[in-house]
């Protein structure tokens, strides 16, 4: 007996990319929450900023070849328009709440990471995205490419990070 074989359809195609995108979300965006907290941005403006850019990925997804720097980069972009937007305008006395996009361990395990981020805010910004794209698995090669920068400037800059980290927290253990 001979089965069919189903053609490929519009239908499969959609499908399947919601899908590969469906994991990759679920497997980023909590990665993607502590990358932008490592720099400084506040944890109600890095859950929506992670959102968001998410929501663009999606989008975007079919022209998209390494999803895990892009959604960073964009990121990072993002905050960056948005703080230069921010400068011209007056404060709100009241934040907004911050959102539920994350589940109980994974904001747990976050909010775990404070004593290294309230560490590492001393360093220059530059310092601390290097730190924030090694934090997040990328190799100084990587980094160099994600950032704009000599390869060798980006592990000079880790180096004096770490350097900096170990003489004022030297109690504080380094993990990947």
């Amino acid at each position: 007996m001979d089965e069919e074989i189903s053609p490929i359809t519009s239908e499969t195609v959609l499908e399947a990319r919601k899908l590969e995108f469906s994991l990759f979300y679920r497997e980023n965006m909590p990665s993607l929450v502590a990358f932008l907290l490592m720099q400084r941005v506040p944890i109600h403006f890095a859950t929506d900023l992670a959102q968001d850019v998410m929501t663009k990925a999606f989008t975007n997804w079919d022209e998209i070849y390494f999803p895990r720097a892009w959604v960073r980069k964009v990121a990072i972009r993002q905050w960056w328009r948005l703080m230069e937007a921010r400068r011209q305008e007056i404060p709100a006395e009241n934040l907004p709440e911050a959102s539920g996009l994350l589940s109980g361990p994974h904001a747990e395990e976050i909010v775990n990471r404070h004593t290294f981020l309230a560490a590492v805010q001393d360093l220059s910004p530059e310092k601390q995205q290097a730190l924030a794209w090694t934090y997040d698995g990328y190799l100084p090669n990587e980094i160099a490419e994600l950032m704009g920068v000599p390869a060798t400037r980006v592990r000079s800059m880790l180096r004096d990070a770490r350097a900096v980290l170990r003489k004022r927290h030297g109690h504080m253990r380094e993990e990947p």
